[in-house]
């Protein structure tokens, strides 16, 4: 989604678990996929911010509500299928 380019410098990914979470809200009127990645874009990015070791860490949790509910993300910075640094999205307890 163009929202998600707009939001990293890197590629960006989630897990089924979460893409799971974003189909279930999708079904909420007035819910688009570009608005619920923003937010949970925009969250992922304060959390950075906000974090006192966010650069030396691979990985940052934070909360973000989704059609009223809050779920606890985790967003991940590793190689993916090369050596190339790719973000994924998922739940905490998820690798």
């Amino acid at each position: 989604a163009d929202s998600i380019r707009q939001h990293w410098k890197h590629p960006f990914a989630c897990t089924s678990a979460v893409w799971a979470i974003i189909e279930e809200a999708l079904a909420t009127p007035g819910q688009d996929v570009s608005g619920i990645c923003h937010d949970i874009s925009t969250i992922a990015k304060l959390s950075i911010r906000n974090a006192p070791d966010a650069r030396e860490t691979e990985q940052i949790r934070f909360d973000v509500i989704i059609t009223g509910k809050k779920y606890a993300l985790k967003l991940h910075i590793g190689p993916g299928d090369t050596a190339a640094p790719v973000l994924t999205l998922m739940l905490p307890y998820e690798d």
